[in-house]
């Protein structure tokens, strides 16, 4: 198939565009073309703004796709500018969602019939694709993913963080108990996904929870990861909600999926109607996931830790 990549170059998106020419799919990315990146050689790559239509315009004049994967995008006001450059000349939209949306509610795990906040610019970007397939002809799939984690997330302090204090022996701060319930996703498998859905009539209109085969809590998550890399964990628990807040201040990011949220979906749609299945358990990833970080010297990056030495210090006061 040939099938355009709105991204390409980071994380999830980079992923994704080396799984598809593994499949022997002709693949085009288009970006801004300010994150370097390493592509395969048959990667066609186009630069545009989406905040500059004309340049989407540009970028998109007299080609024609199959599939549209966007990963990247966040509001309605980036979508329409692929969709009037495109009008006619594809046959499918398949649209990165989050289950961060989803409203709060008595029932777990989350469908994905559940309310979610209908002000919030994603849901509105696939509320407006899918109307737009309706209107013009071609049709659209989201894939509302959890938390993602793998080789080249950029988002520091997720699972990068996690490795760098277990390797320096250092403790990892979890908020109340730890017993939180956190929900994620490999990377490799939300691409997988994409695939399985490009060209798939059954994803036609639908939209799918990717999400691992279990949940685990914040305690467990971190135990797994220090499983993965064969090393002790030393948690170190804040159960005052007040020193939640000041530990939140005096070191950002140190709780990266919040602090007493249960967070767990329900992935029997994607499952069970199309046979997505994950290839990895959090264990397997998480050890897969902490090679690559070796292998591009993450151990070996300098790290500040004085904000946090000072919140330990406040803790065992």
């Amino acid at each position: 198939m040939e099938i355009l990549v709105l991204g390409g170059t980071q994380f999830i998106g980079l992923r994704l565009v080396e799984l598809l020419v593994r499949q022997s799919h002709r693949v085009t990315v288009l970006n801004r073309g300010v994150s370097p990146a390493t592509l395969p050689e048959s990667v066609s790559r186009l630069t545009g703004d989406r905040f500059e239509p004309e340049s989407i315009a540009v970028a998109l004049r007299g080609r024609k796709f199959d599939v549209v994967m966007d990963i990247s995008a966040q509001a309605p006001v980036e979508i329409q500018p692929v969709l009037e450059a495109l009008a006619g000349n594809f046959g499918q939209y398949v649209l990165c969602g989050t289950v961060g949306y989803y409203t709060p509610g008595d029932i777990a795990p989350i469908r994905e019939d559940h309310p979610v906040d209908e002000s919030a610019p994603k849901i509105l970007s696939e509320k407006l694709l899918m109307s737009a397939a309706a209107d013009d002809g071609f049709t659209a799939t989201v894939l509302r993913a959890p938390v993602v984690y793998g080789p080249h997330n950029s988002i520091l302090n997720r699972e990068a963080a996690f490795f760098a204090r277990l390797s320096r022996g250092r403790p990892i701060i979890l908020a109340d108990d730890g017993m939180a319930l956190l929900h994620s996703v490999h990377v490799d498998d939300l691409a997988a996904a994409f695939l399985l859905v490009a060209g798939n009539d059954l994803a036609a209109g639908q939209i799918y929870n990717v999400c691992d085969s279990a949940a685990y809590t914040h305690r467990g998550y971190a135990a797994t990861i220090a499983e993965a890399m064969g090393l002790p964990l030393q948690p170190v628990f804040i159960a005052d909600s007040k020193l939640m807040d000041e530990a939140a201040t005096l070191v950002p990011g140190i709780f990266p999926f919040g602090t007493v949220d249960i967070c767990v979906y329900n992935d029997e749609k994607i499952r069970w109607g199309l046979g997505w299945r994950s290839a990895y358990a959090l264990l397997e990833g998480m050890v897969m996931t902490y090679q690559w970080w070796l292998d591009q010297g993450g151990d070996k990056a300098e790290c500040d830790y004085s904000a946090e030495d000072a919140l330990l210090a406040r803790l065992n006061s």
